[in-house]
């Protein structure tokens, strides 16, 4: 892969490009990518964690707007994988870095919509009968509450296993797809396709570490949500190691 290295002012190869990964696949090392992105946050713990503390007022003031978390929570944290890939790089950087994703807002807008999209399309149906017969349904609540329960049990259930089997497609592809659109430097949709073809890849072991970086983020609320300012950080630099694992730490290069 390229990538313009503002530091020493010229091109570095690094990593395999998307069409090797896609045609000779890889060998995902569970162990590995968990120990680069644990030592990337031990290098700088106090960095992480000062920023998530920032990027939390700002999400907080930008309620204001209504729609302003919607629109800088994205770039805020791709500021984890700018960071996180300077240090993996050994690369000097500043805290303004950590802003570094706004340089990418076009895109990460493109994929947080895309998000919403899709997560609509498959959670939206789960609600139907509320919508369709809202007044029968509170109706049938008052007259007989097993039946209302059986009601919703048989019109969700369906729904929720399709949400559910989606739900982990995108859990794997976004572990890939965020790192692509930032430091890959690929489009929306581009980046969202290559994830899509290199994650499937070794898509058990991608799932499952996914999934442990969800248990990472969420064991901070274990200490009455205090932990989440170490644990959210740790869990962004641990997929940022399965992606420097895989991908390197360069720009895209297609062939």
């Amino acid at each position: 892969m390229e990538i313009l290295d503002d530091e020493r002012k010229h091109e570095v190869i690094d990593g395999p490009s998307l069409a090797t990964l896609e045609n000779e696949g890889y060998v995902f090392d569970f162990g590995k990518a968990f120990e680069i992105g644990w030592t990337i946050f031990r290098e700088n713990m106090g960095s992480f964690i000062g920023f998530f503390f920032v990027a939390m007022l700002l999400l907080i003031v930008s309620c204001i707007t209504l729609i302003g978390p919607f629109l800088i929570a994205m770039p805020l944290f791709a500021g984890y994988l700018i960071v996180g890939t300077k240090i993996y790089r050994k690369e000097a950087y500043s805290f303004n870095d950590f802003f570094g994703g706004f340089s990418r807002f076009g895109p990460l807008l493109g994929y947080f919509l895309l998000y919403m999209l899709i997560s609509l399309v498959f959670v939206l149906p789960m609600f139907m009968p509320f919508i369709n017969d809202f007044n029968g349904m509170i109706e049938m609540a008052e007259n007989d509450p097993y039946a209302f329960q059986r009601s919703i049990n048989d019109s969700m259930m369906p729904t929720f296993l399709l949400s559910f089997v989606v739900g982990l497609f995108i859990q794997v592809i976004a572990i890939f797809a965020l790192p692509l659109i930032v430091i890959g430097k690929l489009g929306t949709t581009e980046a969202i396709g290559w994830a899509f073809k290199i994650a499937t890849k070794n898509f058990w072991w991608i799932l499952l570490y996914s999934f442990v970086a969800s248990i990472v983020a969420q064991t901070g609320v274990i200490a009455c949500y205090i932990g989440l300012f170490f644990t959210l950080p740790l869990a962004e630099l641990v997929k940022l190691g399965a992606y420097l694992h895989v991908f390197g730490s360069g720009t895209k290069r297609l062939d």
